[in-house]
């Protein structure tokens, strides 16, 4: 029979991590919410792309325009929801008054 200084006792210990996969908007009582980066990156390429169609301005400009833009919007939203509501409105209503600009001119 092994001696008591021999015998090793072990203990474990469960640490419950949370769920990678699960948004923190789903979680209650968490007002923030989290988007991949590559998700955030194809909508500024979008108002990019919305904006170059109707402004000679510079790429750079545009694009450090539409990341600002796009930063200010992230951090406002309250949920993934909100973040898409906000930045639709804000692209239709800029795309409105580009139409009624063009119109009012021809």
């Amino acid at each position: 029979m092994p001696s008591s200084s021999t015998l090793r006792t072990r203990t474990t210990t469960i640490v419950r991590v949370p769920a990678r996969n699960r948004m923190p908007e789903d979680q209650p009582g968490n007002g923030r919410f989290n988007l991949r980066p590559e998700v955030r990156q194809r909508i500024v390429n979008k108002i990019v792309e919305t904006l170059r169609r109707h402004f000679p301005i510079p790429y750079s400009e545009i694009f450090y325009f539409a990341s600002r833009f796009e930063q200010k919007i992230y951090t406002s939203a309250m949920s993934r929801q909100d973040y898409l509501r906000k930045i639709s409105l804000k692209m239709f209503s800029v795309e409105s008054r580009i139409r009624n600009d063009s119109a009012a001119n021809a």
